[in-house]
């Protein structure tokens, strides 16, 4: 059995979905180091209760506490005196028990996800399980071949761009949207998007590699945002042009 958390779910669940297969059979299993925390990262109930408004989702936890307790079908009036209900005016913070478990747990969810491989660790071995911790170091051929051709790929679509057939923009943004679209025409449409958002400049397959396939244009967009800090005159007539396309 192979197991992939990636860090979407507890350290609990993960626990609940390898005990589906009930064999006693060797997992295998990958964990990511740290999972993503949704809403406030806090680790303390405390801290959490005093942000509930702060966040999406724990606004919505206070609107469905103050239904449960204003009843079916509700009044604006009723859930402002369930809202009140639930506010300690002497201590100025939420007082429901309700809450008190959503936070605990919340508190608890931010921990295990913040700490996703560890806590997975201590509490497979906390229920007795026998673990033997991988080896994650060392290069395979397969790795090596795999590395080599991730690395040629950006350099393949830089040439390909660059040597594509030109065509007019106009062109390019009415095919853009369309689905299905073959990889000659996307090479085509980049090209003509580059071409206007750099006039003058030469695409050469090496130019093109490093403002844009390399690093996936982190390199043009720093060199842009650069120009920008420089020209900050140009910069607002620039804004104001796209501000006036999107109208």
């Amino acid at each position: 059995m192979y197991a992939f958390f990636n860090g979407v779910i507890e350290p609990s669940q993960c626990r609940q979905m390898l005990g589906r297969v009930r064999a006693a059979i060797p997992r295998t299993i990958w964990c990511r180091n740290r999972g993503y925390v949704e809403g406030s990262t806090s680790f303390l109930p405390e801290e959490i209760k005093s942000h509930l408004f702060a966040f999406h989702r724990d606004t919505n936890i206070l609107i469905d506490v103050m239904h449960a307790i204003a009843g079916d079908n509700p009044s604006d009036i009723q859930l402002r005196q369930a809202y009140d209900a639930i506010w300690n005016r002497d201590k100025q913070e939420w007082d429901n028990p309700h809450l008190e478990l959503y936070c605990n747990l919340m508190a608890r969810k931010n921990y295990g996800l913040s700490h996703l491989a560890v806590e997975l660790r201590r509490q497979l071995l906390q229920e007795g399980h026998r673990l033997v911790d991988g080896d994650g170091g060392g290069s395979t051929d397969a790795g090596l071949r795999l590395a080599q051709i991730k690395k040629q790929l950006p350099v393949e679509e830089a040439r390909a761009i660059s040597l594509a057939e030109d065509i007019p923009l106009e062109v390019a943004l009415l095919l853009l949207p369309k689905p299905n679209l073959t990889q000659q025409q996307r090479h085509q449409i980049a090209k003509a998007l580059l071409r206007a958002e750099l006039p003058g400049v030469e695409l050469t397959p090496e130019f093109v590699y490093k403002a844009v396939t390399k690093d996936r244009r982190k390199w043009l967009n720093a060199q842009k945002l650069f120009w920008c800090c420089q020209h900050p005159d140009k910069t607002k007539i620039l804004d104001r042009r796209e501000w006036l396309d999107h109208l």
